[in-house]
């Protein structure tokens, strides 16, 4: 017998094997006593974990043909556990391989949040939701200079409102751009660094989902709570940190007039619309063509304020 029968027959055992322990689990996972749905979901986690691509194959087939929304649900987080947050790589690309201390407190500086699925087989669906501290060189955190939660949350169930999700193809990559003054790729929430000096920085990216807290979060009891559609039964859960080295220095003599020009531009401006030279309308155009970012915008509009 040639090696490759050897393995298929191998497999084809094993999965014969796997399926027989899978469906002894059916019963238990559709318990109404909830300590034996548990440690029905337990035994599941385990069993999912012995051979990952032929468990997924087979919770995917059974997922299929099951009723009971119980069994499905238990049955959608076992093929969660078939992957890996180790599947899953976060790449970070400043434009330049240093930024001054202006260029990185800038909302014109955008760099590149790349989510990278390294399975080759399967999609990936991830809540879109990754937290950053960023650390000094001395290792202390780096306080906000910006932090604004999102308001108020939208009608409906918790669950498809409160959160983002992203699928990642298999082998595929998910860029997005993002800015240190003002990140938006935290859930619900705004926040702004700006490093204060040169130095090497740390970002920390944080991935973390678990699933039965977060459909807790929905007090509705809505219908589709337990869906193995949904996406918040298909995101990958667990908890993954991503470290990121950023190098501040300071300005070069050119950057540093190049600076001084700028600001004497915007003192200049700013003069003009006192001394009557040119309207509100004027200045608000004059500044959006100059694509000037969130903070000289607010410096130049604060002339508008002056004459109230």
């Amino acid at each position: 017998m040639t090696t490759w029968v050897l393995f298929a027959a191998l497999t084809l055992a094993q999965a014969d094997n796997l399926e027989q322990q899978l469906e002894k689990l059916f019963a238990p996972l559709g318990s109404e006593t909830p300590a034996v749905r548990e440690k029905a979901r337990g035994e599941l986690r385990k069993l999912a974990a012995t051979n990952r691509p032929v468990m997924r194959m087979l919770l995917r087939d059974q997922i299929r043909e099951q009723k009971d929304l119980e069994v499905r649900s238990a049955l959608a987080e076992a093929v969660d556990a078939t992957f890996s947050l180790d599947d899953v790589s976060l790449e970070v690309r400043f434009p330049k391989d240093s930024l001054t201390v202006r260029e990185a407190g800038s909302t014109n500086t955008r760099f590149q949040l790349r989510l990278r699925n390294n399975d080759p087989d399967d999609d990936v669906v991830l809540v879109k939701d990754l937290g950053l501290e960023v650390l000094q060189p001395d290792g202390k955190p780096l306080p906000t200079t910006l932090f604004m939660g999102m308001g108020i949350l939208p009608p409906g169930c918790f669950l498809a409102a409160g959160v983002s999700y992203v699928t990642v193809p298999a082998g595929h990559v998910l860029e997005w751009e993002e800015c240190l003054a003002g990140y938006k790729s935290e859930s619900r929430v705004i926040k702004g660094y700006e490093p204060p000096q040169p130095g090497t920085y740390v970002l920390r990216f944080t991935y973390a989902f678990q699933r039965a807290p977060f459909r807790n979060r929905c007090t509705q009891r809505c219908a589709d709570h337990l869906n193995v559609d949904k996406p918040w039964n298909r995101a990958l859960e667990g908890q993954r940190t991503f470290e990121v080295k950023l190098l501040v220095r300071a300005e070069s003599a050119e950057e540093k007039e190049a600076a001084a020009r700028h600001e004497k531009w915007m003192a200049d401006l700013m003069d003009r619309y006192r001394t009557g030279k040119i309207d509100a309308s004027e200045l608000v155009q004059t500044v959006q063509k100059a694509k000037l970012d969130h903070k000289d915008t607010q410096r130049v509009y604060g002339v508008m304020r002056e004459r109230k």
